[in-house]
């Protein structure tokens, strides 16, 4: 692997989120972890549903309740 280090331009709502999401790793720790999970195959699931951090789990739970409500 090239070790020499490269400059980037991103956004700051971009870097905000790789801080975020960095904690005591690497920026290039994170951005290959992100482009890892992007390669695997289910980052449609993401771009679909959004990320599990949006999902509404209270919500999920009464709508599998309603579901399995049968009414005769």
């Amino acid at each position: 692997m090239n070790k020499y280090m490269k400059t980037i331009t991103i956004t700051d709502d971009v870097y905000e989120a790789l801080r975020i999401r960095k904690g005591h790793k690497s920026f290039s720790e994170v951005i290959r972890e992100l482009l890892k999970r992007a390669s695997s195959g289910n980052a449609w699931i993401d771009e679909i549903f959004g990320s599990a951090r949006d999902i509404d789990v209270n919500a999920i739970v009464e709508a599998r309740r309603a579901w399995r409500t049968r009414s005769y």
